[in-house]
Order: structure tokens, then C-alpha cells, then sequence
């Protein structure tokens, strides 16, 4: 478990000393980046929480989602910026695909490192695709 960590203080430490090489309109493309990389992550995180408590299916996405969403919400908070979730429809929606993704490579004995990490990857292009192609859910 050390290994996110290391990651996470490099890839920091790296940001802090390029932060004044970054042209702005590159450091909103990092920062979507790495926003898409937590959301995912938090998600698989989770979700297997759920699945550890042994949860329905029900808990286990909603455990998903919130444990995703609420660390983007609070951030926004804090940076006293509208949360995400409440101008982009899709951001809360992509975390439910991927704990379900997770759920079902539970479900089917599929649940090994490299599936993980693959679903991450996939849920942080998927979310690249949503802000690239500017999709929306339908609005009421």
C-alpha cells in the first residue's frame, strides 16, 4: 500500500517545481487529469469498502460514489468554487460505472490488481471523453 503514496509525493513534488513553467491553461488540463485519476481511484476505493462490509448492491455503489464524490465536494468547498457535481452531471455517473465495473469483477472472481487498475484507467478516459467532447446528461 505504500506504492500510491510514493506515486502521489512524486508526482506532487514534481507539480511544485514545475508550477511556474505551467502555462495556465496546462495546469487546468493537469488538474482535470488528476481530478479524473482521484475520482476513479476513490471509487474503486469505495467500492470495495462496501464489498468488505458486505453491503447490497445498493450500498456498495452509493458507498462508491460518495466516497468519490465527497472529496471533490469538499475541495470545491474549501476553494469557495460551486462543487463539480453540481455543474457537470456526468461527474457523479462516471463514479457509479466504475463501481459497478467493480462490483461485477467481484460478482465473477475477476477481482485481481491489474482489472483495477485497468477499470481506473478506463474510468479516467472515459471521463476525458465527457470533458473533451463536452457530454451531458439530459436536463429536466
Amino acid at each position: 500500500m505504500t506504492y500510491p503514496i510514493l506515486i502521489s509525493i512524486s508526482t506532487a513534488t514534481i507539480l511544485i517545481f514545475l508550477h511556474k513553467r505551467i502555462k495556465q491553461y496546462e495546469k487546468k488540463k493537469i488538474f482535470l487529469l488528476l481530478d479524473a485519476i482521484g475520482l476513479c481511484a476513490f471509487s474503486v476505493i469505495g467500492t470495495l469498502d462496501g464489498i468488505t462490509y458486505e453491503l447490497n448492491i445498493f450500498g456498495i455503489l452509493f458507498l462508491g460514489m460518495i466516497t468519490a464524490v465527497g472529496g471533490g465536494i469538499t475541495r470545491d468547498i474549501i476553494t469557495n468554487n460551486i462543487p463539480v457535481i453540481f455543474k457537470e452531471d456526468f461527474y457523479a455517473t462516471i463514479s457509479l460505472i466504475v463501481s459497478f465495473v467493480i462490483y461485477l469483477l467481484y460478482i465473477f472472481n475477476r477481482l485481481f490488481y491489474l482489472e483495477i487498475i485497468f477499470v481506473i484507467i478506463l474510468g479516467v478516459l472515459l471521463r476525458a471523453l465527457v470533458i473533451y467532447k463536452k457530454i451531458s446528461l439530459p436536463k429536466i
